[in-house]
């Protein structure tokens, strides 16, 4: 193996940590971190929900795996989400 290759080895299992240790500081925060599980959690159920009832046999899988998940086209002022989720854009 390379110098080279070692080094981007070394380098992305630092980046891999980097960001286990910074996703369990952010979820494990004594003061907030309760709440943001519960977004996560409430997040990854709302997206299974959308995925699921958007397959149905014989459709256009492209269509079906994005109709739910593709954002509306944005407003001049933007929008707040109705459960309190704030998404970056």
């Amino acid at each position: 193996m390379s110098a080279h290759a070692r080094n981007v080895q070394r380098t992305s299992v630092r980046l891999i940590f980097s960001g286990i240790g910074f996703s369990a500081a952010y979820f494990l925060d004594p003061e907030h971190g309760a709440y943001r599980r519960q977004q996560a959690i409430d997040f990854i159920r709302r997206t299974r929900k959308s995925i699921a009832s958007t397959k149905v046999a014989g459709d256009d899988p492209t269509f079906a795996m994005t109709d739910g998940l593709v954002p509306e086209v944005r407003m001049a002022a933007p929008r707040e989400a109705e459960d309190g989720l704030r998404i970056a854009r």
